[in-house]
């Protein structure tokens, strides 16, 4: 793949990979941003999604830097902003607003290709609930009855599930599952998390290795492809695609 044009660091995983798939110039990343794995071994990390190397940043020479308002923090703007860097900052909840930059991105950065997947992201129909379901599931099995109750956990220790308002919930959405609570990232009690039917994410939390115990511990649940659900993009939409 030959890389042209703009010089571009993302601090965004998901932004990275698609970045890379559409042929930009990528010159500096974090060290979360895995995929796809050929390409971001040959590109530097500049730190990690909460925190900056402004000095490492800055021997780079990007034209843009990359950003989200949920997955990085203000002060790595704040800094980038003094450094006099040009930004492009996403706010993605759900796949509309993944649309609406991918869309920019493709303008700003003179790459139609993004602007193709925006268009291919809004005229996307809800996914076959089946379909849906066999594609994010890595381990466990879907009740045979309709689910009335789900919780999508990101976390434990505290346990931690995500509200409507989120691009998980969206993706959910389109699959027939219907994420009911109302606060963004809530912390939820052990108790109460037992009454739904879990999907344990793979990310943050790695939930894959913990699955036995947790059905042993009297959790009901499957665990989920986190990256299918969470990486806005290249990857949520063709796994979208996928599902139709």
């Amino acid at each position: 793949m030959s890389f042209k044009g703009f010089r571009v660091i993302s601090l965004v995983p998901s932004w990275t990979e698609t970045l890379i798939e559409a042929g930009v110039c990528v010159v500096g990343r974090t060290r979360f941003c895995i995929h796809p794995a050929n390409a971001v071994a040959r590109i530097p990390s500049v730190g990690g999604t909460k925190n900056l190397n402004i000095a490492k940043v800055l021997e780079l020479k990007p034209d843009f830097v990359i950003l989200d308002e949920q997955e990085n923090t203000f002060a790595m703007a704040e800094q980038l902003q003094l450094a006099k860097i040009p930004l492009l900052i996403s706010n993605v909840t759900d796949g509309m607003s993944a649309a609406v930059f991918l869309a920019k991105l493709g303008a700003v950065l003179n790459q139609p290709q993004m602007g193709d997947w925006a268009t291919r992201y809004r005229q996307l129909p809800n996914s076959d609930p089946l379909r849906f379901r066999r594609e994010i599931t890595l381990q466990g099995e879907w009740p045979t009855e309709p689910v009335k109750k789900i919780d999508y956990v990101i976390w434990r220790k505290p346990w931690m599930v995500i509200g409507q308002k989120t691009f998980i919930a969206d993706s959910l959405k389109r699959g027939g599952l219907i994420v009911t609570r109302t606060e963004l990232y809530p912390e939820v009690d052990e108790s109460e998390l037992k009454k739904s039917f879990c999907l344990f994410s793979s990310e943050p939390f790695p939930f894959e290795k913990d699955y036995k115990k947790l059905i042993a511990e009297g959790f009901k649940g499957v665990v989920v492809d986190g990256e299918k659900m969470s990486w806005y993009g290249i990857r949520n939409l063709l796994f979208l695609e996928r599902c139709l």
